[in-house]
């Protein structure tokens, strides 16, 4: 969780930062499946947010995928796209996912209703779309227009 020596010139303080932040470094693409939690993104998700402020997801395509037990799942997503962008310059595909009534879709191999059947192959439609993003977005990383050094932050 967040610590105030996080913005220290040495090592997170988090142990677990410190194994996660090179791996959101390496990737190309992110995939972020946010559970509502009481209508919002969880807290520890927020979080994430809070300490991937070094570039980690700077420039990086990812695919939001909001879950809910019910109804719901849509309000994370749409959270997450007014909020999380300024520091870290994630750049969200248009595409998103919402599941809807979690506990009857994606068990098992083969779709259990037409619900479920919709939701894989705009999952799998999705996927495809930020594999696409990925190999773009990594020429505008390697191009070196961007400029994490002097503007790390967005507006």
């Amino acid at each position: 969780m967040w610590h105030e020596g996080f913005w220290s010139d040495g090592p997170p303080p988090c142990p677990v930062w410190a194994r996660l932040s090179p791996l959101f470094a390496r990737s190309d693409a992110v995939v972020l499946v946010v559970p509502e939690w009481n209508g919002i993104v969880p807290p520890a998700v927020t979080n994430l947010f809070l300490l991937a402020s070094r570039g980690e997801l700077a420039h990086k395509p990812a695919l939001l995928v909001g879950v809910s037990a019910t109804q719901g799942g849509s309000y994370p997503v749409a959270s997450l796209r007014a909020s999380s962008q300024k520091n870290t310059q994630i750049c969200y595909i248009p595409d998103q996912i919402v599941v809807h009534d979690a506990r009857n879709v994606l068990e098992g191999p083969e779709p259990q209703s037409d619900q479920d059947a919709i939701l894989r192959e705009r999952i799998a439609y999705s996927a495809r779309v930020l594999r696409e993003y990925a190999t773009a977005f990594r020429h505008i990383r390697a191009s070196g227009v961007v400029d994490l050094a002097s503007w790390p932050y967005g507006m």
